[in-house]
């Protein structure tokens, strides 16, 4: 496998684990912090976790650009397309719902917001896990 490959791989799979422990654990508790401690609270969430996504998510999207001038061996032309197309609604929708209401949130917290974030969230956890399921194939392909 060549290193964008495994790059793809590794970013994919890493953020895929990511979304499910966001999902599952860090934004319910979101709940569970108080009034006056939720906006450092937040502030903080919103630091560490930009660290991790704004090294992966580049990644994820650079190897996936390269793979599509350099080809995909293992995947077929139309789930490369159907990953990429995953990808694209990820980043969408980082970008046009889930920062907006972390943005939300950033001023305060709000029940409504927190639910939306974590509702909005599940669509993103989806669809990391099929794109990891997709590369699954693909490295299951190359070793046998």
């Amino acid at each position: 496998m060549t290193i964008v490959v495994l790059l793809q791989i590794f970013s994919t799979f890493f953020l895929g684990g990511l979304s499910w422990f966001v999902q599952w654990v860090h934004y319910p508790l979101f709940h569970q912090v108080g009034e006056a401690e939720f906006k450092q609270f937040h502030k903080k969430h919103v630091a560490l976790t930009n660290g991790i996504i704004c090294a992966l998510l580049p990644m994820e999207i650079i190897t996936t650009s390269l793979t599509a001038y350099y080809g995909y061996p293992g995947l077929t032309q139309t789930e490369w397309w159907l990953g990429s197309l995953m990808l694209i609604l990820i980043v969408l929708s980082t970008f046009l719902v889930q920062i907006p209401l972390h943005k939300k949130l950033s001023e305060g917290k709000s029940k409504t917001a927190i639910n939306s974030l974590v509702l909005s969230h599940t669509f993103r956890t989806m669809l990391w896990s099929l794109r990891a399921l997709l590369l699954g194939k693909l490295m299951l392909n190359r070793l046998s």
